[in-house]
């Protein structure tokens, strides 16, 4: 099978594109083609093996739609997986979930001026009215979404069929062999003891708010004094002050602190713009 993958800023570096060169491997060890539709222009394919690039030379979210339709590309694919709305293909797979939800979030936390600003920047109202009138159109056979919350909100705002929508939680491979032995040596290690309740904080992309926010809810817990383990230790002076908190040496393999840990926390922070006015409001938690 050849198999298309709609990809419009790749191969920009974020976790999608992690998610996504695990995708390519496995149709590759499947003895499948893939073909990446992308607006850069290069050739670049990063950490992905065997895969063509073809560009379709647009970057605005509708020019870039309106591009991939003339080329065909459903001729061309068996199957077509595009991870941002398009005008046709077989499955969208929404991983930054309903950008209508997200614009509104935006325009309830901030000051009107900036969610003003905001979408005349990135092109925000652009991309809005495309998602509106892809999942009007029914663009997907199928839609794949991380969480019954964005299923509720695509069939809330679109009134996208929900038999069409399936919900696939994002999780970690099951524990290997000599699991148990892992987690007492990692713990011996870091200094904890077996009864600890150990919470691991980290991921890639990971911004110093994101640290910060999880750090004060730690501090904020009623619960019996839990251990935060934080994959980061740089300008660990910015950092709220925490007797729960640990920082724990980038170079360590993260099974091994997957392995000690009873939790996994990835906090996920609304980003404003960078400017000196904005530090006199706090990051919101999504």
């Amino acid at each position: 099978m050849k198999a298309g993958l709609v990809w419009r800023g790749f191969p920009e570096k974020s976790r999608v594109e992690n998610y996504l060169e695990r995708f390519a491997s496995a149709l590759s060890a499947a003895g499948h083609s893939l073909v990446v539709y992308t607006s850069q222009k290069n050739n670049q394919a990063g950490g992905f093996q065997n895969v063509e690039i073809r560009t379709v030379g647009q970057t605005a979210p509708r020019a870039f739609a309106d591009a991939l339709a003339e080329l065909r590309s459903r001729n061309e694919c068996d199957f077509l997986l595009s991870i941002e709305p398009v005008w046709d293909c077989d499955c969208y797979l929404a991983l930054n979930g309903v950008h209508r939800t997200r614009l509104e979030e935006w325009k309830r936390i901030n000051p009107p001026a900036w969610h003003w600003l905001k979408c005349r920047r990135d092109k925000s109202t652009e991309l809005l009215a495309l998602e509106k009138k892809a999942f009007l159109s029914g663009f997907a056979k199928n839609v794949v979404v991380g969480s019954k919350m964005v299923k509720e909100q695509i069939v809330r705002h679109f009134d996208f069929p929900p038999n069409r929508i399936a919900v696939v939680y994002e999780g970690i491979a099951p524990p290997l062999p000599g699991h148990a032995a892992m987690r007492d040596e990692t713990r011996r290690e870091l200094g904890l003891s077996p009864e600890d309740y150990v919470i691991l904080c980290g991921g890639p992309g990971l911004q110093e708010c994101e640290y910060r926010f999880a750090i004060e809810g730690i501090n904020r817990t009623n619960l019996s004094q839990p251990v935060l383990l934080v994959t980061s230790r740089k300008k660990q002076w910015a950092y709220p002050r925490s007797r729960r908190t640990r920082f724990v040496e980038e170079k360590l393999e993260m099974a091994r602190l997957f392995a000690a840990a009873d939790v996994f926390l990835m906090p996920l922070v609304m980003i404003r713009f960078q400017t000196s006015a904005s530090k006199r409001f706090p990051p919101v938690c999504r």
